[in-house]
């Protein structure tokens, strides 16, 4: 076999061997929860906007589950993200963005909500919490 061949067989079979070891995040619904207030305003929307930006994009470097506050005045928002930990910081991200989206469609401006996906988890809520009944049933991807 020539050189140039021999280098792409390896080179494919490393990638694949990575994909299969690291995992693609699974985006599929297992449960989408809604509050049943709506937004009052504009500056509570900011904040749950804010809350999802910071989740998506600072849990894969939190160790793939991360907690968040946003205040403006009295008006305050809290969140929680949650990812497998056999995904990628990538892939890790992915997900979020995609239970972002997919929660703004199950959920449209309700105040708090929750979606679990089978790779990863994401709550946003007006109100304080401790725990995230997901965490523990994320399953391997």
């Amino acid at each position: 076999m020539s050189r140039p061949r021999t280098l792409i067989v390896i080179a494919s079979a490393v990638f694949l061997i990575s994909k299969t070891i690291r995992g693609v995040p699974d985006v599929t619904v297992g449960q989408c929860l809604c509050g049943w207030k709506d937004v009052p305003g504009s500056d509570e929307q900011y904040l749950k906007d804010r809350v999802l930006n910071d989740l998506v994009h600072h849990t894969a470097g939190e160790g793939f589950n991360h907690y968040t506050r946003v205040m403006l005045g009295y008006a305050n928002f809290f969140g929680h993200a949650f990812c497998h930990p056999a995904l990628s910081s990538m892939d890790c991200v992915t997900c979020l963005e995609v239970a972002d989206i997919k929660m703004l469609s199950c959920c449209k401006f309700r105040m708090g909500s929750r979606i679990k996906l089978t790779s990863c988890s994401l709550r946003v809520e007006p109100l304080f919490f401790i725990d995230d009944p997901f965490e523990g049933e994320i399953t391997p991807p």
